[in-house]
């Protein structure tokens, strides 16, 4: 598992930043997200996620990654879907 620091820009509807760290490196975590929360706009988004991967992050929360993340996860989803011929 690692966590994933991640800033989101609301008004711009894009990610700001993405930081990835050991579980076992939770107190930075914390402490790099009250950092960026005291100088961020209030149109910033700053969260702590846990996940297996990135990827794993990109498929759960796909709104902070772009539409391009959006649709691949509906790709995804639709390929699970539909059997695949062969």
């Amino acid at each position: 598992m690692s966590l994933f620091l991640i800033v989101y820009d609301r008004e711009a509807g894009r990610l700001v930043d993405l930081q990835q760290f050991n579980v076992s490196q939770g107190d930075v975590a914390v402490r790099a997200r009250l950092d960026l929360e005291l100088r961020a706009s209030p149109s910033t988004e700053v969260v702590i996620l846990e996940a297996e991967s990135e990827s794993q992050l990109r498929a759960t929360h796909a709104r902070y990654f772009g539409d391009e993340a959006v649709d691949a996860l509906a790709n995804e989803e639709k390929s699970r879907l539909v059997p695949q011929r062969t």
